[in-house]
């Protein structure tokens, strides 16, 4: 379940997908900060649960537009589940920009097709330069590594991309950008702990935590 409001509470959600049928638990998906990434994993009893729970797909929640679907097999997290019951699973959800009006994935397509295409290989610096590389963390399992490549290469060129997938090949929910210019590493910068695709996501310069010795993980 995605594009959650950021105070949604487990136990009301429990209550709310209730009318679907049994409810085996809620997941609230959160940030190492403790801070609710707006994705929550529902596990029904059994699937005519599911089936109900997935016509909820559009309806007004907490005052936004639920995205429901079903998340059996797909991210970490319902691996975990598997066996315990299905799963109304993760969001897809628009990208909401950030608070300084800017809009990730929105209004700037004109330039996203030829962006993307520059951004797969054709570097202008040497080979092996990643001064301008950033990482992306905390990104939506239900939003596709085209549709998120498309939109980070409207910020600006880059000459590496690199989405970790797990054995099944689903993205890891992080990536690697390796940015051409300092300006545009800065225009992804600006989206740091912002709302994309209905969950908070990190943006920083690659190895940032290294240097400062804090070490976190993803």
């Amino acid at each position: 379940v995605g594009n959650l409001a950021f105070e949604t509470d487990a136990a009301a959600l429990k209550t709310y997908f209730s009318q679907c049928g049994q409810v085996v638990k809620v997941d609230l998906l959160k940030t190492q900060k403790g801070k609710f990434r707006g994705i929550a994993f529902v596990s029904f009893e059994d699937n005519t649960a599911v089936d109900a729970a997935l016509l909820l797909n559009g309806q007004e929640y907490g005052g936004r537009e639920l995205k429901v679907n079903n998340a059996v097999g797909d991210g970490p997290r319902a691996r975990e589940d598997r066996g315990k019951g299905k799963l109304a699973g993760k969001g897809k959800g628009k990208s909401k920009g950030s608070e300084k009006g800017k809009d990730l994935g929105q209004g700037q397509h004109k330039q996203t097709s030829e962006a993307a295409a520059k951004g797969k290989g054709k570097g202008k610096g040497k080979l092996g330069n990643r001064e301008f590389e950033v990482f992306v963390g905390g990104l939506p399992y239900g939003r596709s590594e085209e549709d998120i490549r498309k939109d980070f290469a409207a910020l600006g060129e880059f000459d590496r991309f690199n989405m970790p997938a797990d054995d099944e090949g689903q993205h890891k929910g992080l990536a690697f950008i390796n940015y051409l210019t300092k300006e545009a590493m800065e225009k992804a910068l600006e989206f740091h702990e912002t709302e994309y695709g209905g969950v908070e996501i990190r943006v920083q310069r690659a190895g940032e935590d290294k240097v400062k010795g804090k070490g976190k993980g993803v």
